[in-house]
């Protein structure tokens, strides 16, 4: 068996000798953790550009929209709001939001990994359907 080669898929290049296998393994394990963390920033900014390229989209899409067309409607449809930008659109601390969240009381947030993000326009388009709800309770009042 060559030098360094240990027939488990360790790189050939080993630490000097008198480090034990496991001071090999760690080695090996920091320099996977290395090229991990590399594709994930390589993966950051590809998603990045792809939200980009989608907004440039729906820029031009809402550029066709009539006059007269609602915010919701000249929205772009990718804009996506943090749990703290929607608290601080709904006038709500961060308590209120997760307990009208988990009673289904607002719209479904899109999951992204461990984080939510809202859309705007469907948060828009909710937030005028309770101002219609509460006119017409506002009429049925005597």
């Amino acid at each position: 068996m060559k030098h360094g080669a240990t027939g488990v898929g360790l790189p050939t290049k080993c630490p000097p000798s008198g480090f034990s296998r496991d001071a090999r393994v760690l080695a090996l394990l920091e320099r996977i953790a290395v090229a991990v963390e590399g594709q994930r920033d390589e993966l950051r900014g590809v998603v990045a550009l792809a939200t980009l390229a989608q907004d440039a989209r729906n820029a031009e899409d809402t550029a066709s929209l009539a006059p007269g067309s609602t915010p919701a409607q000249r929205a772009p449809t990718c804009e996506l709001l943090t749990a703290a930008d929607l608290c601080s659109l709904l006038k709500l601390d961060a308590r209120t939001l997760r307990v009208l969240r988990h009673e289904g009381r607002v719209p479904e947030p899109i999951k992204l990994g461990r984080s939510l993000r809202w859309r705007r326009a469907e948060i828009e388009a909710w937030i005028a359907e309770q101002g219609g709800d509460a006119d017409a309770r506002a009429e049925e009042r005597p």
